[in-house]
């Protein structure tokens, strides 16, 4: 609350070394503690199952993220 009240923008973002870019960032106006926003143009983003822990992605929200960028796919990661 202190960020919003010093009317700081920030945006807070997701992504990996494996991914060697940002995944997801927050949108202008949507910032929220925890929301990491939408998937970046760039970037195809799912959501896994974990079947050793019983998360099915669609069902529960949860699972493992796996993302993928064009960079990935060009460097051959």
């Amino acid at each position: 609350m202190l960020i919003m009240s010093c009317l700081l923008k920030i945006s807070e973002g997701y992504g990996s070394t494996e991914t060697t870019a940002a995944i997801t960032c927050t949108l202008p106006r949507e910032y929220r503690s925890g929301n990491l926003g939408p998937p970046l143009p760039v970037a195809h983003v799912k959501l896994a199952d974990v079947p050793e822990m019983s998360l099915v992605g669609v069902r529960d929200n949860k699972g493992e993220v796996s993302a993928i960028t064009a960079l990935c796919c060009k460097m051959g990661i």
